[in-house]
């Protein structure tokens, strides 16, 4: 399992998890690598995705050059602070609040998500940006 956290990063899968504190449905809107029209639905504060069943290579061959970064692998995720996640589901995925999982605490849960159709999920804002302004980056500028 391979673990992708930079912006810009991306899975593609024919079935993904997907999971974090706040999901929200957005509607129907252009996937901007592949024009296609699929149901977005962002993802907030500590998020993950992960490819359960592994994505297939496009045969068109402009499409394939476009989505050439695309990791399709099973097992490969994305993490970041926010994810946009692009399904080929029309309706609304149903979402599931856990509690007391090892992601979430007894108060606050985390929401999860299972689509077992194409999907696209995407780093928004990675951990990093959140971690430097924290001061917890081996990049963070500090005061001495």
């Amino acid at each position: 399992m391979v673990v992708f956290n930079n912006i810009g990063d991306t899975i593609e899968g024919e079935a993904v998890d997907f999971d974090g504190r706040s999901i929200t449905a957005i509607g129907l809107k252009k996937n901007p690598t592949t024009q296609k029209r699929m149901k977005l639905y962002k993802t907030d504060r500590t998020s993950h995705a992960i490819v359960r069943k592994p994505g297939i290579e496009p045969q068109d061959e402009n499409l394939k050059k476009a989505t050439a970064y695309f990791h399709r692998n099973l097992g490969d995720k994305v993490t970041g602070d926010a994810l946009s996640i692009y399904t080929d589901i029309k309706a609304k995925v149903r979402i599931e609040v856990l509690h007391g999982s090892e992601s979430a605490s007894h108060r606050h849960g985390v929401q999860y998500s299972s689509v077992r159709d194409h999907t696209i999920a995407t780093v928004k804002i990675p951990l990093d940006n959140l971690l430097k302004k924290l001061g917890y980056s081996k990049n963070s500028i500090t005061n001495e």
